[in-house]
């Protein structure tokens, strides 16, 4: 058995969920996590408390949803390219 130095960031299952979380659940940077909640078609639905710039949070749900219309099959994507997004 060997023994792993790097470890990915287990994140427990919780109603709403912050950016460092979405990040680690999706294996990508809290940069790019970012990037998706500014876009101006379709973003991540992250939501701020009133009067607050900072403290992104995102309720499971709604970070479901968007996963699944923003996403494809892996198996399509590689048959298919990128030009094809049907499901």
């Amino acid at each position: 058995m060997t023994n792993n130095k790097r470890t990915t960031p287990q994140v427990p299952m919780k109603d709403y969920y912050t950016v460092q979380d979405v990040a680690a659940l999706l294996g990508t940077s809290q940069d790019r996590i970012r990037e998706y909640a500014s876009r101006p078609v379709d973003p991540m639905p992250f939501r701020l408390l009133p009067g607050l710039t900072r403290g992104m949070f995102i309720n499971r749900m709604d970070l479901a949803d968007w996963v699944w219309k923003n996403t494809v099959l892996a198996y399509k994507a590689k048959a298919k390219g990128p030009e094809d997004d049907s499901r």
